[in-house]
Formats: C-alpha cells, structure tokens, sequence
C-alpha cells in the first residue's frame, strides 16, 4: 500500500504520494487555493478559503484512492495555525472527507522542513535554512548532525501583502516600512554564530531558479545561483509591476502577485547575514513528512 501527504499551505495545497516499500514517488501535485486569502490580517479563515479548501482536499482524496493509498497525513501550516478558527476548518475537514488536519507548530514545521532538505542536499557544514512560505517563513540554523536553532516568523509573502498593503511595485517607504519590521525581528539571530551558507527550500526559491535558469521545471536541488546573480533577480522583481513578472521567462505564473516580496525577504537575509553561498532545495515540509512517516532518516 502507498502513503500521502497532503501539505495544507497558506497559497497552495500540495499532494505527496509514495510506495510504502520502494519510497518511489508516484504523485507529486499542488494546487492553489489561497487559503489565507481576504483573513490573513484578521487572522482568521474566510468561509469560502474553507471551502476552497475542502474541494481541493476532496479531489486529493480520490486521488489517494485511486493510488491505494492506505495511510493519508494531512498538515496545516501558517493560515490555519494562526486563525482564530482554525478549529471550524479541522472540524469541517474531519466531517466531510473523514481526513484529520495536524496544525503544525512553527517549530515542527521547521523540523519538518530540515528533515526534507537533509535528503535533498548535502550538508556537511553549518547552514542557515530559509523556507519563505505564504504565512510564514521558517529559518533553521543546522549542520550534518541536526537542527542547532530555529524558529518562525509571520513574515510569509501573502500575510506581508495583506498586513502592509504595498502599491505594484513597492514604493520606497513601502519596502522601508517592511525592511523594518523584518530586520527588527530578526536582529536578535545576530546573537548567534550565523552560517555563510543558505539553503533556499519550496516555491519561492523554485521561482527563483526558474528565472536564473529562465525555464520552468528541472532538478533543482543542489542549485547554487551566484550571489550576484540573485540579488540582481531580487532587484529586478522588486522594481517591477505584476504584469512585467507575468513576462520574465521561468515565472512561475501562480506566484506573480507575491514573488517580489519573497525577493524582499531573500534581500534582507543576504545583507542581514553576510551570506557567501545560496543553494536550493526542492525538497522541503512535505518531504520531511513523508520520510517521517516511511521512518526514513
């Protein structure tokens, strides 16, 4: 029989399914459904995000059927975990499809996250992980032995979007305002022995690669983009409107309206840190669930 997992997201719904026995991948599919979209800021599920949800979950679930899947984990990340009815969703979930929803914690989640990234690339020296997701971004401090540090900050691309409200594109006292309130949180990290390397994880920094590469799809993992190569990306993303990102090869169409955010927040890690390196993985939570869940390392 084979395993799901089912990455709840703040922007997208992601399906993993894999042979129990082979740990081959036969499904690997993601969907959007903007689950924080319109409550982000109030912290709270709007009806039709849930019900969005709940007809992406339903189409999964005959999925999984079809694939034989025996064993479905469904986890929730930012959206849901921040929402003062997160609740109602987990509940509407259970009584429909019969699918129980794991609200992770930012720090699971982040755990998660290295766990997928440790099969994906090779880390053989201190890294700094950064997962840039639509509520949240998780930043993990490891080396190959495990996690050292990590926590997770309400800083995702469609929660800055909606709590800053930024023109297209941001002006300058927008990406001041936001600079800010990131720097601010993340200063106390300076503490720390900060690694040189960063590890890039998930769809922003698959965008990312896409416009390096200028093509969409490939294996990244293991891609290292030169340090001038991503800041003058970042640059270019965040001097531009929606519709001149609908027009840069290797865009990811889906994630034009909040690209130039992430672009922001990989800014700020590089001048906030001294980075030397960036390499990214393609792996990330929803891999770090499956190994778990085949007790793979």
């Amino acid at each position: 029989m084979n395993k799901a997992v089912i990455d709840l997201g703040t922007n997208t719904f992601n399906l993993l399914i894999a042979d129990a026995e082979t740990h081959a991948i036969l499904v690997n599919q993601k969907m959007p459904v903007h689950l924080g979209r319109g409550g982000l800021k109030e912290r709270r599920l709007t009806e039709e995000s849930m019900l969005r949800g709940l007809d992406v979950l339903r189409l999964y679930k005959a999925i999984c059927a079809d694939h034989q899947v025996d064993e479905i984990r469904a986890v929730a990340c930012s959206a849901v975990r921040s929402a003062e009815n997160k609740q109602v969703f987990v509940d509407l979930v259970k009584s429909e499809l019969e699918i129980h929803v794991e609200v992770l914690s930012g720090e699971l989640e982040a755990e998660y996250i290295y766990r997928g990234i440790h099969h994906a690339v090779k880390i053989d020296s201190d890294t700094l992980i950064m997962d840039i997701g639509g509520g949240s971004t998780e930043l993990i401090m490891c080396d190959s032995q495990g996690v050292q540090w990590l926590a997770s900050y309400d800083f995702g691309v469609s929660r800055l979007l909606e709590v800053y409200g930024p023109s297209d594109p941001p002006s300058a006292e927008d990406i001041e305002q936001i600079r800010i309130d990131i720097e601010r949180s993340w200063r106390v990290i300076e503490q720390r022995d900060i690694p040189r390397v960063l590890v890039g994880s998930s769809g922003s920094f698959d965008t990312l690669a896409g416009l390096y590469l200028k093509q969409q799809g490939g294996g990244y993992n293991g891609l290292e983009i030169p340090l001038d190569s991503i800041r003058g990306i970042c640059g270019d993303l965040l001097r531009s409107t929606e519709v001149e990102r609908r027009e840069m090869p290797g865009m990811d169409l889906s994630r034009t309206p909040h690209i130039h955010l992430s672009a922001l927040l990989v800014l700020v890690i590089l001048d906030l840190f001294s980075i030397e390196r960036v390499v990214l993985s393609q792996f990330a939570l929803k891999e770090g669930v499956l190994f778990a869940s085949l007790s793979l390392g």
